[in-house]
């Protein structure tokens, strides 16, 4: 309202926002730390919001995801959305809920808000950095699928800046290719003609009108190849 958005409900207490991102959609993703009730522990959490700021309930239970298995005070710090759509979320962690020593921890999750299994164990990664309690405050990504997390590193009786690299594979980043519609040919009578109207500035529905796709095509409308063109060739375009 009036420029404004609060989500208590399903939060919990004590929720806070710690990350935000826009994807090349417009949608938002908010990330920080829920709290299931009053005595709970803080846990990892993220919102999609619709550009217009209705809740995108296409991700998670009324578009709010969690993820009960980081102990004690978790929370997301840092996040980003990958090139091939998944999201990053990376914060500090605890290995479990009765000690206060934090690990560097990420979490990928898959564009519907489901873990992405092939990462880590069951979708996240947890390090141990520093002597004893470690804390993430900023996440990189680099152009061959590295992640960076920095943050503060215990060391003894003090703390430390700390900088840490990780493997992000497996990944199928930058699968892009002038295959729009996905039959596995180059064909200039279709993906030519979409190309081009393209870098004419014709979208949407447009882009595609007239067009016979082959049996083989995987991508038969705007909607399709839209997605394949942001995920996978970082274009930013309008619905």
């Amino acid at each position: 309202t009036n420029g404004r958005f609060a989500a208590q409900p399903g939060f919990g207490n004590d929720s806070s926002v710690r990350a935000l991102l826009v994807q090349r959609d417009s949608k938002i993703v908010i990330a920080g730390r829920c709290k299931a009730s009053a005595l709970a522990f803080n846990e990892f959490c993220m919102m999609r919001l619709l550009p217009n700021g209705a809740v995108d309930n296409d991700i998670g239970a009324a578009g709010l995801l969690w993820n009960s298995g980081l102990a004690r005070g978790s929370e997301v710090t840092a996040a980003s959305v990958l090139p091939n759509g998944q999201y990053l979320f990376a914060g500090t962690c605890y290995p479990n809920s009765s000690n206060f020593e934090g690990d560097f921890c990420m979490m990928r999750v898959n564009e519907n808000g489901s873990l992405d299994s092939t990462f880590g164990v069951s979708g996240v990664k947890r390090a141990v950095i520093g002597s004893a309690s470690d804390g993430v405050t900023a996440m990189g990504v680099t152009r061959n699928g590295q992640y960076l997390l920095a943050g503060a590193c215990e060391t003894g009786p003090t703390y430390a800046f700390c900088l840490a690299q990780f493997d992000g594979g497996p990944t199928t980043y930058r699968a892009c290719s002038l295959d729009l519609d996905g039959d596995g040919r180059y064909t200039a009578t279709i993906d030519g003609i979409i190309a081009q109207r393209i870098m004419n500035g014709i979208v949407g529905n447009a882009a595609v009108a007239g067009l016979s796709f082959p049996n083989g095509a995987t991508r038969t409308n705007w909607a399709g190849i839209r997605h394949f063109l942001i995920t996978q060739c970082a274009m930013s375009l309008p619905q």
